[in-house]
């Protein structure tokens, strides 16, 4: 038979039932080389066996040089199914011979396949080892197993130190190659087919070169080392045998380190016989136990130990201790079914007894379910969460086989169950213990509806159907609660009113129907609809300052009942506001500007509105006056603000709704109004002594609309002449105007600047007018002279009158003219000149004129410069020659109207006036009165007018 074929029984026989494996009763070990043959006992279907190869020989090992060392026999351990009956034949080996001196090589070790022989080495070198023999196992003639042999170590070459031989090969690997000049290469393991190992090479004779080592015997043979050459190299190791296995033999490999010559070791333990016993049938979940007897084949009388393991298939279900060589098992639930087990003996280590197994078949049977069904509550409410409760049980002997079923619960309208056309409310797993449950939330507002339900059964247990149970259906009660999003809140604020209505437990229903109605003080403000979160929302706005009792009513629904919130108080306060003072214009003006102040009031929440009523305007803590808010503004207008820097506020006193609030303060500056000045002179010409009329008119420029006031003083060529007094002014004008007059009527005489200086306190600015030019003429004078007689006789005399006069127009009143009149006769001034009188008379007498026509004239020479000289028209004095004849001149020689007396009267004084006498005058030639006579007159009545003239103010 062949190696396979005999391997192939072997296996085949591991199938049957009953039979023992694993065995440990007894260790046998073949050592020799030719071979022992054992026959395997009764019971026994398997062996161990640990086989190793044999060492090659090694030479001595010295400090300087050595000599190659033997490889290490192969080691091969593994199982080996076999039957009773069956012929195993082992084969050991030896040890390859050791190295010797040059011409005594080691012999090759004997075996199943025997190693090669060392070679001689040359001169002083020494021999190469033998290979080491393999050791083999047989089944029936046919290989199942070679250990192969290591080989031959190298002899050491003797030329020089450190030339030591190659070491042999192991498990079939090449032989290590010597050391030196010319060594030997190590023999090729594994190569030689006839399983022999090959001789080492010959050093030859030239030089002192180790001998090479001999190949190890194997499944093929190791080739020897080569032996060294030239040079006295060592010789090299012979190759390792190598290690074969039959196919389907699985082994563990390695190196026999403990010993030099090769075995064969075969193992086995005493079989045993398991046997299982189970009853023939079950119910499903009902206990099962099983019984395991266990016996020793080769010795039935010894209690065997160990541990059972009952198998379903792959799985095991459950283990169990032998004692007294049986075990009772209680087994876990089998399912409906037949099952076969199986029973397998494992023995405690060093028991020297086999595993074995034994199997039993055993039926188990469905069994019988009931199931009870109950619920939460008979009377239930719309939304309310309901449980289904149904309880499957398994009837005795059975015991659990639940898990893996489903209950099914059903609804129907009637008393009769049909599954196949009830309503299903649920499908739920049943647990391991039978409940299963389901919560039926109730949707509508119905009568009695009913519920069962049904068991699917599992393979381990049949279905079952519950009882019936009924359920109404009711609507549920319901709370609702009122929310205000600020319970105090300004007015013109809106107030949000919120109100979730919810269905009250058991129902878990959200309320998503209905209305709800808010009042206010228990009038209605609105109604809301309930939105799908159970919520309704109504803005409440428009409420005035106040507390307020806001409740919500729900109205409820087919599956709602209704309900009503408590009530929640609401306060509206007056709004705050804000008060802003506007100035126009801004920062400041002038005196009598108009100035408008403007209030700008609003509320803190625009929702409010505008504010109303009134607000106060102060200035300077003191009311200035108050005005009435249109659209959130108040105006007030003032034009006659004081000078100076003023605060000014607004004050919103507040109404009803809206709280009151006053301005910051404004620092408002009123500086002084610019003015303008005009003056005039009414007449801008006149006599001296008339009265003039000085005015000034002073307008307030813009913006003042304030008429101006102060006083105004009026300067006549830069000199002060007194202050106007105000006068009523009709002269149109567009700015606010003020007139002051002042008449004076003792202006000098002369060419006038007038000007007005305006001082207008601290509410206007000071003003100077352009100066305004006018004329003070003297008084125009005429006089009229009398000569009475006009006609006289020689030393009579005629007295002369001389009246002045101002000159006036209709209904001037004319002042009375003073001064002196020179009278002169024939343009010869006559005596002193003669002041007038009160009534601007001036008389005297002339006399002791020469007989003739005497042309009198008067001058008149005014007191000062308010009038102007004037003479009269000639006027002639006859004087005719007296009856008598005159006398001589033996007067006291003055001159005519000096005061000199005439003829032989003695003189006057000349100071008295209105007479004066006049001297004898010369003869006349009656030739007229020359320029030269009248430019001197005229320079004594200028020079005499000077004298008389004063300044009058």
């Amino acid at each position: 038979m062949s190696i396979m074929g005999a391997l192939a029984l072997v296996f085949t026989s591991l199938l049957v039932v009953q039979s023992p494996a694993h065995a440990a009763g007894q260790t046998m070990t073949f050592t020799s080389p030719s071979g022992t043959a054992w026959t395997v006992p009764d019971g026994v279907t398997e062996v161990q066996v640990v086989m190793a190869g044999a060492r090659g020989g090694s030479g001595t090992d010295i400090e300087i040089t050595r000599d190659g060392f033997g490889g290490r026999g192969s080691k091969v351990s593994f199982t080996l199914p076999v039957q009773p009956g069956q012929v195993l034949r082992a084969y050991g080996s030896t040890e390859g011979g050791p190295v010797g001196s040059r011409h005594e090589p080691g012999a090759g070790g004997r075996g199943y396949r025997a190693g090669g022989a060392g070679n001689t080495g040359s001169l002083a070198a020494k021999a190469g080892g033998g290979g080491g023999g393999a050791s083999a196992l047989l089944v029936d003639g046919s290989v199942v197993a070679v250990a192969g042999g290591g080989g031959g170590g190298g002899g050491r070459g003797a030329a020089m130190v450190l030339y030591h031989g190659g070491d042999g090969g192991e498990n079939g690997g090449a032989g290590q190659g010597g050391s030196g000049v010319g060594s030997g290469d190590g023999g090729a393991g594994s190569v030689r087919s006839d399983g022999h190992g090959g001789q080492g090479g010959n050093a030859g004779s030239s030089s002192s070169a180790g001998g090479g080592g001999g190949g190890g015997g194997g499944y093929r043979g190791g080739n020897g080392g080569e032996g060294g050459g030239a040079g006295g190299g060592g010789g090299g190791g012979g190759g390792g045998g190598s290690t074969w296995l039959a196919p389907g033999v699985s082994a563990e490999r390695g190196l026999e380190t403990g010993r030099s010559s090769g075995y064969v070791t075969i193992s086995y333990s005493d079989p045993t016989e398991t046997v299982l016993q189970l009853p023939a049938s079950a119910v499903a979940g009902a206990p099962v136990s099983a019984q395991v007897v266990v016996r020793n084949v080769m010795a039935p009388g010894e209690a065997v130990r160990g541990r059972v393991e009952i198998r379903r298939g792959d799985e095991v279900i459950a283990t169990g201790t032998v004692v007294n060589g049986s075990a009772v098992i209680n087994l876990p639930a089998l399912g409906a079914g037949e099952h076969v087990l199986v029973a397998r003996f494992i023995p405690d280590d060093g028991s020297g007894v086999g595993s074995s197994e034994g199997s039993a078949t055993i039926h188990i049977t469905a069994g019988v379910s009931a199931t009870d069904l109950d619920i939460s509550t008979s009377q239930g409410v719309y939304g309310e969460q309901i449980e289904l409760f149904a309880r499957t049980q398994a009837i005795a002997p059975a015991t659990g086989g639940l898990a893996g079923g489903t209950t099914t619960f059903y609804a129907t309208d009637s008393l009769v169950r049909d599954p196949a056309n009830d309503e299903i409310v649920d499908e739920v797993a049943t647990q391991a213990n039978g409940d299963a449950s389901t919560v039926l939330v109730a949707e509508d507002v119905s009568a009695a509806r009913y519920y069962y339900a049904v068991f699917s059964g599992t393979e381990n247990l049949s279905g079952s159907t519950s009882r019936i149970v009924s359920l109404t259906i009711a609507a549920a009660d319901t709370a609702t609660a009122l929310s205000l999003d600020a319970t105090s809140v300004e007015y013109g604020q809106s107030v949000v009113a919120s109100v979730d209505v919810e269905a009250l437990q058991p129902s878990n229903a959200v309320v998503d129907e209905g209305e709800v109605e808010f009042t206010v003080d228990g009038v209605s403000a609105g109604v809301a609809t309930v939105n799908a979160e159970g919520r309704a929302t109504l803005t409440l706005s428009g409420l005035g300052v106040g507390e307020y009792e806001v409740v919500a009513s729900y109205s409820g629904s087919a599956r709602f009942g209704s309900s009503v919130s408590q009530s929640a108080t609401l306060r509206v306060s007056a709004v705050p506001t804000r008060t802003e003072i506007v100035i126009d214009p801004a920062d400041s003006t002038v005196y009598g500007a108009p100035v408008t102040l403007e209030a700008r009031v609003s509320a803190a929440t625009s929702a409010a509105g505008a504010p109303d009523g009134l607000v106060a305007f102060t200035v300077d803590g003191a009311l200035l006056g108050t005005a009435e808010l249109a659209d959130g503004v108040a105006q007030w207008s003032v034009a006659h603000l004081p000078v100076g820097v003023a605060t000014i506020k607004a004050a919103y006193v507040g109404s009803g709704n809206f709280s009151g609030s006053t301005s910051e303060s404004v620092e408002y500056e009123i500086v002084a109004a610019s003015t303008s000045i005009v003056a005039s002179v009414e007449p801008d010409s006149t006599r001296y002594g008339q009265p003039v009329r000085l005015s000034a008119v002073v307008e307030s420029l813009a913006p003042s609309e304030a008429v101006p006031s102060g006083t105004v003083e009026f300067l006549v060529d830069d000199e002060p002449v007194g202050y106007g007094e105000p006068v009523e002014t009709t002269a149109p004008s567009e700015a606010p105007r003020a007139e002051y007059a002042l008449e004076l009527d003792d202006l000098p005489v002369g060419e006038h600047e007038v000007t007005a200086v305006f001082d207008g306190g601290a509410e206007f600015g000071s003003a100077s007018a352009d100066a305004v030019p006018f004329e003070v003429a003297p008084w125009a004078t005429t006089v009229e002279l009398e000569a009475e007689p006009a006609s006289i006789v020689e030393d009579a005399s005629s007295t002369l009158t001389a009246t002045v006069r101002a000159g006036v127009a209709d209904g001037e009143e004319a002042p009375t003219p003073t001064g002196v009149v020179r009278f002169v006769v024939n343009g010869e001034p006559v005596g002193e000149s003669v002041a007038v009188d009160d009534d601007a008379v001036a008389t005297t007498r002339l006399s002791d004129l020469a007989v003739g026509d005497h042309e009198v004239v008067a001058v008149y020479e005014p007191a000062d410069e308010t009038a102007q000289p004037s003479e009269s028209s000639p006027v002639t004095l006859t004087v005719t020659a007296s009856p008598s004849g005159g006398g001589d001149d033996g007067g006291g020689g003055g001159r005519v109207g000096d005061g000199g007396g005439t003829g032989n009267q003695p003189s006057g004084d000349g100071s008295r006036s209105g007479l004066g006498s006049i001297g004898k005058i010369l003869p006349t030639t009656g030739a007229p009165v020359t320029l030269t006579a009248l430019g001197a007159l005229a320079a004594l009545l200028l020079a005499g007018g000077g004298l008389l003239t004063s300044r009058r103010r």
